[in-house]
């Protein structure tokens, strides 16, 4: 295997694996995830989270910008950057909303829809990929699993974002 491509599982682990081993975990999962999965998003001539606007757009095409980056839980600035790099690459439009002009609705051109199959294709590969590691018990735990863990990590940045607000405020009043 080539070597510093990131494509070797670590030989060692660092202390980080010991002082948080479910964080190290969850950290070398996404890696491996991101990589296998962008390297076929290359292929289709695609940048993270481009394909995941498109699957939004082939669910219900025309949505706003705002809308999609509710769905897909992107900042305003990524959405709007991935949205004006799609358009140039004449894989979406955009056109006024009917409703309000200052909106902007996102439609999927026949290029875009032409890399649907291979989106598919994509997901399906990785999906697989993943589940040949687990049995259908285990996949079943590991999708409970990852949403308890998700909700639980969007409580807590919640509650922290509410705490340094907290103490911002406090700071301002003394």
């Amino acid at each position: 295997m080539a070597t510093g491509d990131n494509t070797e599982p670590p030989r060692h682990r660092s202390a980080l694996s010991s002082l948080a081993p479910m964080s190290f975990s969850t950290l070398t999962l996404w890696r491996a995830l991101h990589n296998f999965g962008n390297d076929m998003l290359l292929e289709l001539g695609l940048y993270p989270g481009q394909e995941l606007i498109l699957m939004q757009l082939y669910d219900q095409d025309g949505q706003t910008q705002t809308d999609l980056q509710q769905a897909i839980r992107l900042d305003h600035s990524t959405i709007s950057r991935s949205i004006r790099r799609m358009e140039q690459a004449g894989l979406l439009t955009r056109r006024p909303a009917d409703h309000d002009k200052r909106a902007m609705n996102v439609y999927v051109t026949d290029k875009g829809l032409a890399l649907r199959p291979g989106i598919i294709e994509l997901w399906s590969t990785v999906e697989a990929a993943m589940a040949d590691a687990l049995t259908d018990g285990q996949l079943a735990d590991y999708t409970d699993f990852a949403t308890r863990l998700e909700q639980s990590l969007v409580a807590a940045r919640n509650r922290r974002k509410q705490s340094v607000n907290d103490l911002n405020v406090e700071a301002r009043l003394s």
